[in-house]
């Protein structure tokens, strides 16, 4: 009896061997990315307008720019509730439709001051909702921007691995050592 399941063992792990190339030479960033994305192209893009109202270009690169807006994406997709993630989509929406009322053109074809009155609009409403979509992508939003690479390291002069070991360094020997301490003194 134990053969038999020795063999049954032997048999699926050479089948998993045959199979597992195929489906790992399948597998790309872009597929991975399509996958766990939760937003259609267009609210994409919608956040990712708001995303650059909120940390615009200056002398830095802005928000955008640093591919925050696919931050913001996987962070809501894997460490928020479907219930937060519906509230993001009913507020990027929402975006828009107040685009629309208040200036006639959706929120991507406003101007920088119009989108930041609009946003400035939410924060200030009186629906807990927009707030609190608005209060959530800006935290996204701030916390994708300082944990970047370009900030990280221009700003923060972040070193992944610190302490670098230096192993061939010249020592002096002790007596030398010992006689420059009494020079000192």
């Amino acid at each position: 009896m134990q053969r038999r399941g020795a063999i049954k063992y032997l048999t699926l792990t050479a089948g998993t061997l045959f199979v597992a190339p195929a489906w790992a030479t399948a597998w790309t960033k872009a597929s991975v990315g399509a996958k766990t994305a939760y937003l259609s192209a267009a609210a994409g893009d919608l956040l990712a307008d708001v995303v650059d109202t909120i940390i615009p270009v200056t002398d830095t690169p802005g928000a955008k720019e640093l591919g925050v807006p696919g931050f913001v994406q996987r962070m809501l997709t894997d460490c928020y509730e479907k219930e937060v993630q519906d509230k993001v989509k009913n507020g990027l929406e929402r975006v828009d439709a107040l685009a629309t009322e208040s200036y006639g053109k959706p929120f991507a074809r406003a101007d920088a001051t119009q989108r930041l009155a609009l946003l400035t609009r939410l924060a200030s409403s009186t629906d807990t909702d927009e707030k609190e979509f608005l209060a959530l992508v800006k935290n996204l939003t701030i916390q994708g921007y300082t944990t970047s690479e370009y900030v990280m390291t221009t700003f923060y002069h972040y070193v992944m691995a610190p302490g670098h070991y230096y192993g061939c360094v010249p020592v002096p020997s002790a007596v030398s050592s010992a006689k420059e301490m009494n020079n000192k003194r």
